[in-house]
């Protein structure tokens, strides 16, 4: 499956578009693309984790997401990262 089909699946599994709402599902499509590298999915991962939402929540995971791509200028990561320092 290329990978812009696997970003339109994950997309569909979180927001139920033409399915029913999956976070579960949403959050192992995520897990797999970020393991493929999708600096995006590696975002919305950490998202899972900091929420838990689909996934086990687990904010040290989250966290470690956020330095990692904070340290790749991901400016979204920024933020979050700063906010695990301030709450």
């Amino acid at each position: 499956m290329d990978m812009e089909l696997k970003a339109i699946k994950k997309y569909c599994y979180k927001y139920g578009i033409g399915i029913e709402n999956n976070e579960r599902e949403s959050a192992i499509w995520y897990k797999r693309a970020a393991n493929n590298g999708n600096t995006t999915a590696k975002f919305y991962l950490a998202e899972c984790y900091r929420l838990g939402k689909g996934i086990k929540k687990n904010e040290i995971k989250a966290f470690e997401f956020y330095k990692m791509l904070s340290e790749s200028e991901i400016s979204d990561a920024q933020f979050q990262l700063g906010n695990c320092f301030f709450l």
